[in-house]
């Protein structure tokens, strides 16, 4: 009776072992060690599980990244799922929603329309321009992503690649995803550049990237206006002079 005791004692820490390794131990040349025991720098095995360290690190070899990237999507990992999805189009008009969703739950809550006039006319000029700009411009980014991208007011809790409920639809709504991502990047830069406001002074040093003075090239508060300067040329002038900042500056297109 002991020896069979000891032998039921023995599996289950064998098993215990056998469900603590890595799934898969060798991966394009490389070891896969439990993602506590990796060592930054040690390009030599590569980590069971995400780590936003190497996913967005300095300095990681570029060939090291990609079969990072393969070995986390044959493993499906939950977390590098969900980062991919940051992109989707239908993830970004479902946040853009969220905040307008939340500001009329709170204007429903405090007087309705009446309640925002009021609350502007409290602010007074400039204070109150630059809130209801606010308000539009919120307005305009949710349908970049939801009627120019297409989103066309679909929703997702899944949120993870693997499991994405539009099944092979997923790639191109991520595409659709990175290009209005982008395309609202160019206009917040324009927004901040071009139009002054109450709550920010460039330094003297960037003087030269803001152009308050200048008459505007788009109304960022206008969706339709925006169709048309991509359509007639003038989004490609903000396009130009955003990248031409960014290579002098060093900064990340998202960086104002």
């Amino acid at each position: 009776m002991l020896r069979t005791e000891q032998i039921r004692r023995e599996a289950k820490r064998l098993e215990r072992k056998i469900r603590s390794q890595p799934r898969i131990r060798r991966f394009h040349g490389r070891r896969v060690v439990h993602a506590n025991e990796w060592k930054w720098g040690d390009w030599t095995k590569l980590p069971d599980r995400y780590s936003i360290l190497i996913v967005y690190g300095k300095s990681v070899p570029e060939d090291y990244l990609r079969d990072y990237a393969a070995l986390l999507e044959k493993l499906e990992d939950p977390t590098y799922g969900k980062s991919v999805c940051w992109s989707c189009v239908i993830r970004q008009a479902q946040e853009a929603k969220k905040i307008l969703d939340r500001y009329e739950r709170y204007w429903q809550e405090h007087g309705g329309e009446a309640g925002k006039a009021q609350h502007y006319q409290e602010l007074g000029e400039p204070y109150a321009s630059d809130s209801q700009r606010e308000d539009e411009i919120r307005q305009v980014e949710w349908r970049i992503y939801n009627e120019l991208a297409e989103a066309n007011n679909r929703t997702c809790k899944t949120l993870n690649y693997f499991h994405c409920p539009y099944g092979n639809a997923r790639d191109q709504l991520l595409r659709d995803g990175d290009c209005a991502h982008l395309l609202w990047q160019h206009i917040h830069w324009y927004d901040n550049h071009w139009n002054p406001n109450t709550s920010y002074t460039p330094a003297a040093s960037e003087e030269k990237w803001y152009h308050y003075k200048e008459p505007a090239l788009i109304d960022v508060t206008n969706y339709d206006d925006i169709i048309r300067a991509i359509d007639d040329g003038r989004l490609d002038r903000i396009v130009e002079e955003h990248t031409r900042y960014m290579k002098e500056t060093g900064r990340e297109i998202w960086a104002l």
